[in-house]
């Protein structure tokens, strides 16, 4: 019975504090992409997670719209905006 305790109580020593960290990275990560959706705005330069790079002419609630090239635009869920290029 006590090797059975002293075994789980090594199991969470070693897995507790590495599960912590994976949280910690994860929330981060969701934090600042959740920042990056929050400061969208009309004209920014961005790419897309398919790597089509475009302007921001529109956005909705849900949606951008980019303007890829003069006579191109592109309507797209806001998750498929990956980063802002400067």
């Amino acid at each position: 019975m006590n090797s059975t305790i002293t075994v789980l109580a090594i199991y969470f020593a070693i897995f507790l504090p590495i599960f912590g960290m994976i949280y910690y990275t994860n929330n981060k990560k969701r934090k600042k992409y959740n920042e990056l959706m929050n400061n969208l705005t009309v004209g920014q330069k961005v790419m897309t997670v398919g790597g089509i790079i475009g302007n921001i002419t529109k956005i909705d609630e849900e949606t951008v719209e980019i303007k890829v090239d003069q006579n191109s635009r592109l309507t797209l869920t806001k998750k498929a905006v990956s980063h802002i290029l400067k």
